[in-house]
């Protein structure tokens, strides 16, 4: 039993030393949930109704604006996407970017969307449009560390502009310029790995605690 705890410890140490908090980026994901779909055309095909379809990012929420001298908007480079729609046989598939995630403030409106970069009405992706601006939940939407995790947000008017090539070679487009349906977004945490393995150790010296005979 204490040759257990001592090798908990150890590795705890070990891996706190070689991933240091101080170092870790903030990676958060990022899920735009739209249960009534698009029509879409995948792998060429006629348009036809996807299904329900969600996209997701992982992004890191330390990201630099890269529209630091726009106010109304903010542009942050992100690590991945993939694409859930169960109907087109896609699960968490890889899209091959790049992309980033738009904030934006129309006054009365905004939102959030993935685009590819530089398109300026955020094409590329999925958003929305509508009055649940980012301004309203975010403390600056030019800074993505200001949003609150986990948040979870039911947009009204969505839209997408896809033309997306998956990491398999399959391909989806979709094109609605706004009044979409409904969905929520949802952003989150994701947990270090160093936090991921000291909490696995934790839980195996558990349990071989409670097994030891004495």
């Amino acid at each position: 039993m204490r040759m257990v705890k001592s090798f908990a410890i150890v590795a705890g140490h070990i891996l706190s030393s070689a991933f240091p908090v101080a170092t870790f980026a903030a990676p958060i994901i990022m899920e735009f949930s739209v249960p009534d779909g698009y029509d879409v055309s995948f792998n060429g095909a006629p348009d036809a109704p996807s299904g329900a379809i969600t996209l997701t990012v992982m992004i890191d929420n330390t990201a630099p604006d890269l529209l630091p001298v726009d106010i109304t908007r903010g542009a942050f480079a992100i690590t991945s996407a993939s694409v859930t729609a169960p109907a087109l046989g896609l699960s968490n598939e890889p899209i091959v970017g790049p992309f980033e995630i738009l904030t934006f403030n129309n006054g009365g409106t905004g939102g959030i969307a993935m685009r590819t970069p530089g398109n300026i009405f955020g094409g590329g992706g999925i958003g929305w449009n509508d009055t649940n601006n980012p301004d309203d939940f975010m403390g600056d939407s030019n800074d993505l560390s200001t949003l609150p995790l986990p948040t979870n947000v039911a947009f009204d008017l969505s839209y997408i502009g896809a033309d997306w090539t998956m990491a398999s070679g399959d391909t989806l487009e979709g094109s609605l310029g706004g009044g979409g349906p409904a969905g929520t977004f949802t952003a989150y945490a994701v947990p270090e790995p160093s936090t991921l393995a000291i909490t696995a150790l934790g839980i195996l010296a558990i349990t071989r605690r409670r097994n030891s005979p004495v």
